[in-house]
């Protein structure tokens, strides 16, 4: 979750930017958020999520029968 007061936190660390997990991320308050964000300098870029790896015959592990 991301709102206004991530945004605070951020601006008194300096933080210059915040990447969110695309799809999976709430955002609260988005227009007041991003205007926030821009008035800070700080920078909000979504990014899709990883997809999980598919397990495959070479990572057996401890079990390497």
């Amino acid at each position: 979750m991301v709102g206004l007061p991530t945004i605070e936190q951020m601006r008194g660390a300096g933080a210059t930017a915040l990447a969110v997990d695309a799809e999976r991320t709430l955002l609260f308050d988005r227009a007041e958020l991003i205007e926030s964000a821009d008035g800070a300098g700080i920078a909000i870029q979504a990014f899709a999520p990883l997809a999980a790896p598919e397990p495959n015959e070479a990572s057996k592990g401890m079990n390497k029968k």
